[in-house]
C-alpha cells in the first residue's frame, strides 16, 4: 500500500522530471568544483545556489528577491483560535479574514500571517518573561556576495546574496548556510517578515566556507563569468530560544562592536531578535510559491508538523536539511527587555568574546579562501 506521505514525496520529487538533485550539485560546487552553466546567466553569480534555489514561477531568476516568492499561506493551516493566541497585539490591524491575504498593491508579500507557534514580540514596556533554556546556541557569521561582474559593492542593489552561517556549539551539531530574502535581515522596527531557506549543511563551517570565495563559470553567450568573493559583514553570538508559544532567533554582534554602513545596508543591528518558523515541505501553496525543490525530511521530523504549514523551530534538527524554508519576523532590538535572562545571557556571551579582525580572519580562513573582512572590521561597504 502506498501511504499518503509516500505519495506526497513522490509528487514532490517528480517536479524535476527526472533531473539530478540540484542540492547535490550545489554542495559539490561549494566544495570547489567550478560551475558549468549552459547559458543560464540570468544575473546569477552563484550557480550552485541558482540550482539549489530554483523558485516556482516563470523560470524565476536566481537573482530574484526571494521575498517576492514567499507564500501568503503562512497561517493557512492554522486554526483561527490559535492564530489569535499567537498574534502580536501590534498586528491587530492586519487582516485575518483570509489565510491567503495579499497586498492589493502587489507589494511585499513577505508581510505574511504569523505561523503557528510564532510570536511577533517587541519591547513595548511589558515586563519580560524569561525564556526557557536555549534550543541551540553558537556563533553566527554574516556574509554578502556582490553581483556577477562587480568588483565593488556600493549599495544593496549591488548585492547578489546575503547569508547567515550558523556554527552551533552543541556537540554533534551541524553548521548551516542560510540565505535571507531581500538580501538583508528584516527590519525590526516594523516587524518585517522575510522568507529564508537553508542552502547547505556540513559537519563543520570550513566546508561551507570553501564555496564562498571567487567563483568562475562558463556561459554559451558571454563566455567566462566571474563572481566576487563574499564579504564578512560581522560575527556574533546567537541562540534559538523558546519564547511564549514560539521560538526566536537572537544574536548580539561581537565584531564590529558598533554597526557601520555595511551593517545598516544588511539590516544588522547591534543585537536583534526575530521570530523563527519552519515551513512544512509537504504543504503546497496557492499560487505555488517558495522553492521549487522542497526539503526531504525524515519521517520523524515531518511528524513534528502535525499537519500544520508552519511550526516553531523547537527542534534544531529541522534546520539540518537543505532547502528547508524558514520565516524570520523582526521582533526586538533589546534582548534583555524582550527575553529576560535568556536574552541577557546572549549579550553577555558576546561582550565577553568581542572579536578582533585577526581572529575573524583565522575563523573564516579569509586569506586562504580570499574573503574580505573590511565590512566587519570597519563597517565600510566594499
Amino acid at each position: 500500500m502506498v501511504t499518503t506521505r509516500a505519495r506526497a514525496k513522490r509528487v514532490r520529487k517528480g517536479d524535476d522530471t527526472g533531473q539530478s538533485d540540484p542540492a547535490a550539485k550545489a554542495i559539490a560546487e561549494r566544495s570547489g568544483s567550478s560551475a558549468n552553466s549552459e547559458g543560464n546567466d540570468a544575473g546569477s553569480g552563484d550557480q550552485g545556489l541558482a540550482k539549489a534555489s530554483s523558485l516556482d514561477g516563470a523560470g524565476g531568476s536566481p537573482d530574484a528577491d526571494l521575498q517576492e516568492k514567499v507564500g501568503t499561506d503562512v497561517a493557512s493551516e492554522e486554526p483561527a483560535a490559535k492564530q489569535a493566541k499567537t498574534s502580536h497585539q501590534g498586528d491587530a490591524s492586519e487582516s485575518r479574514s483570509s489565510p491567503e491575504h495579499t497586498s492589493p498593491t502587489g507589494g511585499d508579500q513577505s508581510q505574511a500571517e504569523s505561523p503557528k507557534g510564532t510570536t511577533n514580540n517587541s519591547s513595548s514596556g511589558d515586563v519580560p518573561a524569561d525564556s526557557k533554556d536555549p534550543v541551540e546556541s553558537g556563533k553566527v557569521f554574516f556574509f554578502y556576495r556582490p553581483r556577477v561582474g562587480l568588483d565593488h559593492v556600493g549599495k544593496l542593489e549591488d548585492v547578489q546574496r546575503f547569508y547567515l552561517l550558523l556554527e552551533p556549539s552543541q556537540p554533534g551539531s551541524k553548521s548551516r548556510l542560510i540565505v535571507i530574502g531581500k538580501k538583508r535581515l528584516p527590519a525590526i522596527s516594523n516587524h518585517e517578515r522575510y522568507f529564508a531557506f537553508v542552502e547547505a549543511v556540513a559537519e563543520d563551517k570550513g566546508t561551507l566556507l570553501q564555496g564562498m570565495g571567487v567563483q568562475r563559470y562558463q556561459t554559451t553567450t558571454m563566455g567566462e563569468r566571474v563572481v566576487g568573493a563574499c564579504r564578512a559583514a560581522g560575527e556574533g553570538a546567537y541562540s534559538i530560544l523558546e519564547h511564549g508559544s514560539g521560538t526566536n532567533f537572537v544574536y548580539r554582534l561581537e565584531l564590529p562592536t558598533e554597526p557601520g554602513e555595511a551593517q545598516r545596508m544588511c539590516g544588522i543591528e547591534l543585537e536583534g531578535s526575530f521570530g523563527l518558523s519552519v515551513k512544512n515541505p509537504n504543504k503546497t501553496s496557492t499560487p505555488a510559491v517558495g522553492l521549487k525543490e522542497k526539503a526531504d525530511l525524515p519521517e520523524a521530523l515531518e511528524d513534528e508538523f502535525q499537519g500544520y504549514a508552519w511550526i516553531a523551530a523547537r527542534d534544531p534538527k529541522l534546520l539540518d536539511y537543505e532547502r528547508v524554508e524558514l520565516l524570520f519576523v523582526g521582533a526586538s532590538k533589546d534582548l534583555a527587555a524582550e527575553l529576560g535572562s535568556a536574552g541577557a545571557q546572549v549579550v553577555e556571551v558576546a561582550k565577553a568574546d568581542e572579536g578582533n579582525p585577526e581572529e575573524l580572519k583565522r575563523e573564516i580562513h579569509a586569506e586562504e579562501i580570499g574573503l574580505q573582512i573590511e565590512p566587519a572590521e570597519t563597517g565600510a561597504v566594499v
